[in-house]
């Protein structure tokens, strides 16, 4: 029921519905929802919640150093500023335990997975069913008109970004289903998230898949079929691509220009150099707990020493300008475990003769998806404070317990083949 529950809990946060049903946003039917699964988690299944596990610790790691910055922003009196986004990364925290609490077989977590396809179907569907009306698009640099998401993922750039991680999973779970079905349906999806990546007009989006179309490659075993398979995809789709999105797509040369350049040059592109620099800035004034979280657009905009506005736009940079070293360690450490975590499974179900099955490929797809996420902050987007860190986190936990149940039970039938033999406890401590 909790599993079941937790899956509900996730369409409830990407479809927002007390926004939409004005009763359900009075009775707040979300955080209802929330608070009354991480009760029952707490007291029923504590031993997973709190299991002493190194993915648990960097998280809780990761945790501290974000509180820590508040001693930045209450230097920089931002804390006014930085407390509703503290509330929306205690939401995806959240998200966090209830995925490590309750998914704790192969099933479930495959179910979960599709759970989340779904949740994406609606965040990036609902935005593409809009286009088709000519709905929620507004004009951005040069006149362009972009289409804006749906509530709290509104923003083109968010959007976009999205729609490219999604396809990472998307293109995995096509080569591993052979349901004639699920592959039409995720290529169809797949298609949707291309137009959107399209109309965002969103060059941190388009860079993004070509991060992602690069990743894929490396990480092919075919690749000259898949080049191929590229060329021909981009030559059929780009005759459908009208003349304003390719110029947009054409402008990322301006990248070198600007970057080469000693004045700040008047377009989008120079905007987020200078907030790179200036980013910079923020740090050198505050290296060991940052700005505070979210408070550097307005360190930025008040103070006459910082010349721009808005965000960082880049995620290094805002780790150092808004956490400072301290979040900066706490980050690595948390990406680094991830990783490692995913690596770890992979491993366990290769010693297994198991790279075939749905986990194995989940690992592969995950390990893509966290490249891919940190790639594009690392050059376009600022995204310290997204839900995905803490989504790839708890997947990496339950996969790794699931996976290491599955050699220890290997292990225990081997000696003996009693098929009765000893099931190992979930709530043993899985080194990496």
């Amino acid at each position: 029921m909790l599993f079941f529950l937790t899956c509900f809990y996730m369409v409830v946060f990407y479809s927002q519905p007390g926004g939409r049903i004005p009763a359900l946003g009075v009775i707040r039917f979300e955080f209802v929802l929330g608070a009354a699964i991480l009760v029952a988690l707490v007291f029923l299944r504590s031993h997973l919640v709190f299991a002493n596990e190194r993915m648990n610790r960097a998280a809780m790691v990761f945790g501290g150093a974000l509180c820590l910055s508040f001693i930045g922003a209450m230097q920089t009196h931002t804390v006014t500023d930085a407390y509703p986004v503290f509330i929306e990364l205690l939401k995806s925290f959240c998200i966090y335990l209830m995925i490590i609490g309750t998914v704790d077989s192969k099933e479930q977590l495959e179910k979960f997975i599709w759970v989340y396809v779904f949740c994406m179907l609606i965040l990036i569907g609902e935005p593409f069913l809009l286009s088709l009306q000519g709905q929620n698009f507004k004009p951005g640099e040069g006149g362009i008109l972009r289409l804006y998401g749906v509530g709290q993922f509104a923003h083109p750039n968010g959007l976009g970004i999205h729609a490219v991680t999604t396809l990472v999973l998307i293109y995995y779970l096509f080569w591993h289903y052979r349901s004639v079905i699920i592959k039409a349906f995720l290529v169809s999806f797949g298609l949707v998230c291309l137009r959107v990546i399209m109309l965002t007009g969103s060059r941190s989006a388009y860079l993004g898949l070509i991060i992602l179309v690069v990743y894929f490659f490396l990480y092919s075993k075919k690749k000259l079929r898949f080049v191929i398979a590229c060329f021909l995809l981009v030559t059929v789709l780009n005759t459908f691509v009208p003349s304003v999105y390719r110029e947009r797509f054409r402008s990322l040369k301006e990248v070198t220009t600007v970057v080469q350049a000693d004045a700040r040059q008047p377009t989008s592109i120079g905007g987020r150099w200078a907030l790179v620099r200036d980013a910079w800035n923020v740090f050198l004034e505050h290296p060991i707990f940052g700005c505070g979280i979210d408070s550097f657009w307005r360190i930025s905009h008040e103070d006459k020493e910082f010349g721009t506005t808005g965000q960082t736009h880049n995620l290094l940079m805002q780790i150092l300008a808004e956490t400072g070293i301290v979040g900066l360690a706490a980050f690595v450490f948390l990406t680094t475990t991830i990783w490692r975590t995913l690596k770890h499974s992979r491993a366990i179900l290769a010693s297994l003769h198991k790279e075939d099955g749905h986990i194995y490929m989940l690992m592969n797809a995950f390990m893509v998806f966290l490249l891919t996420q940190l790639t594009i902050g690392m050059v376009a987007q600022h995204s310290l404070y997204s839900y995905v860190w803490w989504v790839i986190s708890g997947i990496a936990v339950v996969s790794l317990r699931i996976t290491t149940e599955q050699e220890t039970t290997l292990l225990c039938l081997e000696p003996s083949g009693n098929a009765h033999a000893p099931q190992p406890v979930l709530t043993s401590n899985h080194g990496i």
